[in-house]
């Protein structure tokens, strides 16, 4: 697939200490892209800089270098974006009816207003709460609002910033929902989460990045099949290896490298024991992100 955003070379530092007379640098020349159509997560730990590249992709903040490349613009058209910051703010005296009227408004919309907000909102599980005050409404109903907010305009590119956060378990399924929905549409989305199950089920594309640096980029598929080990499953009286596990009696289980695991089924084999099972056992993102972020610390 071609790439809707790309990113090059892309370098931000902040000034620190009382005076602000020296600099911090947040990002390192990362570079990635996103494919059209990909639902990408953007993954790293508290601090990596992943809100900081958000930041510069929303053109809050101004980069040291590099450059944004989007269907020929050096920006995202505000028309083609669709944003949800990690806290999303709403004054607390409005109703959300009343701001998403308006936040559609300045996105361009003239006709079915109404409508999309109150299909976005059903979608969302937050149409009872359109019309109160924001002072009532909790973390999670807030949460949703602002992907309420983002996703009205019908934007061909989503960029979320934590959507998951501070919502039940019941909240992060519809939210997991509606982005399927959308990405079945065509819409390309990029967010970050530090709720790695949900980047695993929900993504295609991975970007991983570590104190300011991009450590992968890929398919889901191809980080999550590096390092790949096998199950080797077999009936003995007793185990040929102090690794094997006791699944039953008399029935052992061992996980080894790819190459290794080959040479225990031969010598499994010779020894006459009876092969159960002999497959690929798929890490999960936990262990290739854990992997991934200890080979980048020095």
């Amino acid at each position: 697939m071609r790439p809707l955003l790309r990113v090059e070379g892309l370098r931000l530092s902040v000034p620190t200490g009382k005076l602000h007379l020296k600099h911090k640098t947040i990002l390192h020349d990362v570079c990635f892209s996103v494919p059209e159509g990909a639902r990408a997560a953007y993954l790293g730990p508290n601090g990596a800089g992943k809100t900081s590249t958000f930041r510069v992709l929303t053109r809050l903040v101004r980069p040291d270098a590099g450059r944004i490349h989007y269907r020929g613009h050096s920006f995202i058209p505000p028309a083609c974006l669709g944003f949800l910051p990690e806290q999303p703010y709403f004054y607390r005296h409005l109703t959300p009816r009343e701001v998403l009227s308006a936040l559609a408004r300045l996105a361009g919309l003239r006709q079915g207003v109404d409508a999309r907000i109150a299909h976005w909102a059903e979608r969302l599980g937050v149409a009872h709460v359109l019309d109160q005050r924001f002072a009532a409404c909790s973390k999670g109903q807030m949460q949703r609002i602002g992907l309420v907010q983002a996703l009205v305009h019908e934007p061909e590119f989503l960029l979320l910033d934590e959507p998951m956060s501070g919502l039940d378990p019941l909240g992060r399924e519809l939210v997991a929902d509606v982005l399927r929905e959308v990405a079945a549409r065509g819409t390309t989305i990029l967010f970050s989460t530090h709720i790695l199950s949900d980047a695993e089920e929900l993504c295609d594309h991975v970007i991983v990045l570590h104190e300011g640096r991009v450590r992968y980029e890929g398919t889901m598929e191809a980080l999550l099949a590096s390092g790949r080990r096998m199950r080797l499953r077999y009936r003995a009286p007793k185990p040929f290896a102090a690794e094997a596990k006791a699944l039953e009696k008399g029935v052992w289980e061992e996980v080894w490298p790819e190459e290794e695991a080959h040479k225990r089924l031969r010598e499994v084999m010779q020894r006459g024991a009876e092969v159960l099972l002999f497959a690929p056992q798929r890490r999960t993102l936990e262990e290739a992100f854990a992997e991934l972020v200890g080979r980048g610390r020095p």
